[in-house]
């Protein structure tokens, strides 16, 4: 809940803050995505591992990015070593792809700025600027197309970001991806 004070004195006592619960979340990935950023802090000085799996194989920075989490997302990724900013989630997903998919443009701008890989794609072939439009994600969107992602890449199914967002009637998603250049021809 955020009690960066209790976390330290649990921590002073001994406390194993690599403990997993029943679906192998940790301390750290719950402070983070629960936006807890003195927490965070707390337990990154105490050297908790920013990569570790939940059994989803999901970290604390993919879920912290799913959450828009800013804050506590800047902490992990700035204090320290760098977390793993292309680890992968069972679905394929990092980070940057969770960030985008729920539209946090926030949280894109920060794993960006931080070098996240904006062509990963998920096992479904998909990229951060695919699941953006196809979302309807427009703020999210923008950002990755200022940071000159392929709106030309294709998924598995063959799609682009701008058939993804025709297809979905996201009209203010394909007026940004057709002003970045997008081929409406290709199909």
């Amino acid at each position: 809940n955020g009690h960066a004070d209790a976390v330290q004195a649990l921590l002073d006592a001994g406390a194993n803050m690599e403990a997993k619960d029943h679906s192998g979340w940790t301390t750290l990935m719950l402070a983070v995505d629960n936006g807890h950023a003195e927490a965070v802090q707390v337990l990154l000085d105490a050297g908790a591992d920013k990569d570790a799996k939940n059994k989803a194989e999901r970290t604390a920075l993919m879920l912290g990015a799913e959450n828009g989490e800013v804050e506590a997302l800047t902490v992990l990724l700035y204090a320290g070593p760098c977390p793993d900013l292309e680890a992968r989630s069972e679905s394929g997903k990092t980070a940057l792809i969770y960030a985008a998919n729920n539209g946090h443009d926030d949280a894109v701008e920060v794993l960006l700025a931080k070098g996240a890989d904006k062509e990963a794609k998920d096992n479904n072939g998909q990229t951060a600027l695919m699941l953006a439009a196809d979302n309807g994600e427009v703020e999210a969107l923008k950002v990755l197309i200022a940071a000159k992602a392929d709106n030309e890449a294709r998924g598995k199914s063959g799609r682009t970001a701008l058939i993804y967002a025709a297809d979905n009637g996201h009209a203010d998603a394909v007026k940004a991806l057709l002003g970045a250049g997008a081929n409406m021809e290709t199909g």
